[in-house]
């Protein structure tokens, strides 16, 4: 298997290479991981020494997380640029056709609203502090 424990990744691509070839993964669960690899890989903290170890024993004694990765990489389909680009066109085109302004809120009637101020003296904190920050730095 790929051992790929990073704490932090660009795109991914070694895990996408090991995946084209074959080759079961075990990665960090990083966002980058995950979408290069879909559900195949199996995804650990990278600071678990103790979970890394655990899947690497597991995997060279061929045990079930490699046997569930081995069959999943059959359905397994890197990412290609013609998917890269029918995803950006879908983007564009969703610029070019903005979404309808949603309907204005229907009014409710006349309503009593207090002043930050008041609010703010209600709750104890000082007349004229931010509403925000009442009663919450001292």
């Amino acid at each position: 298997a790929l051992l790929a424990p990073s704490r932090a990744e660009g795109f991914g691509l070694p895990v996408v290479e090991a995946l084209k070839l074959g080759v079961p993964v075990i990665a960090s669960d990083l966002p980058a991981f995950r979408e290069a690899g879909g559900a195949v890989p199996t995804f650990l903290d990278p600071g678990a020494a103790e979970a890394w170890l655990h899947a690497i024993r597991e995997f060279a004694a061929d045990g079930p997380e490699r046997q569930r990765q081995l069959v999943a990489l059959k359905a397994y389909r890197a990412p290609d640029w013609r998917d890269h680009f029918a995803r950006v066109d879908g983007w564009l085109e969703g610029l070019s056709h903005p979404a309808p302004a949603p309907a204005p809120a229907p009014a409710l009637g006349p309503t009593r609203m207090r002043s930050p101020q008041r609010a703010n003296s209600d709750r104890g904190g000082d007349r004229g502090a931010h509403p925000s920050l009442a009663g919450g730095l001292r």
